[in-house]
């Protein structure tokens, strides 16, 4: 295959960076979501399971071979697990922010004991946010043991 200049090239590593998280989010679907809040019920079977897992694995090595042969760079891991975890659960408490008593009012009178109550779950579930936070900030020997 022909070169492909840089901006080229970058447009192809991200397209195929944006297909992988496509793949990552079909891979999920595989598996049993716990979560009460999941959107999607699990009706993959066993034998689509094992098929879809073969497909993603076959997209991903065709998208490497793609990347060899166009001599483009692999893709490799840059932003650290431990602050993308970080990062949401700073967005999970910024969004629970909008579930005080104060920014319901926007959207019309909140009965006063629904308010006390929601009050308590926000600065609750806020509160475990922060001990989430705290074990990513731990040093690493301590998480482990």
């Amino acid at each position: 295959m022909s070169q492909l200049n840089e901006f080229q090239g970058q447009h192809v590593e991200t397209t195929f960076t944006h297909v992988d998280r496509l793949l990552l989010a079909v891979e999920a679907l595989t598996e049993p979501n716990l979560s009460p809040f999941a959107r999607e019920r699990p009706d993959i079977s066993a034998d689509e399971t094992r098929l879809l897992t073969a497909f993603v694995q076959q997209m991903r090595t065709q998208m490497i071979a793609a990347l060899d042969r166009l001599g483009l760079t692999r893709p490799s891991p840059t932003m650290s697990s431990r602050n993308s975890a970080d990062v949401s659960l700073r967005f999970a408490e910024l969004a629970l922010a909008d579930l005080s008593a104060r920014s319901l009012r926007g959207f019309g009178p909140v009965d006063p004991n629904a308010g006390k109550e929601l009050d308590a779950l926000v600065g609750e579930l806020k509160e475990l946010i922060q001990q989430g936070r705290a074990i990513l900030h731990e040093p690493e020997s301590s998480a482990i043991a």
